[in-house]
């Protein structure tokens, strides 16, 4: 038996990835770019944005660094709901 731990993972909704894509669009990164960046694939950071997959929570360090934001930014949570991020 491996003593090796596994990454607890985030579950990102639709409105958080919608959010995940408004903070990288006020960034001004690409979804190449990004990607890049956390190290991971643009396939999975279109996931993330499209609220599809789960993310380790190393790859939200990543993202958090990468964008200048916090974890709460992106969540924007208002009365237990994730709010949607505002259109422009």
């Amino acid at each position: 038996m491996s003593n090796k731990r596994t990454p607890k993972q985030v579950s990102f909704d639709k409105i958080e990835g919608a959010w995940l894509a408004h903070w990288r669009k006020l960034a001004g990164k690409s979804q190449e770019a990004l990607a890049g960046r956390v190290g991971v694939s643009l396939r999975t950071l279109q996931q993330w944005e499209n609220g599809r997959v789960h993310m380790r929570n190393d790859r939200v360090i990543a993202l958090k660094n990468a964008l200048g934001v916090e974890f709460t930014d992106i969540r924007r949570i208002n009365g237990g709901r994730t709010m949607p991020p505002p259109t422009a």
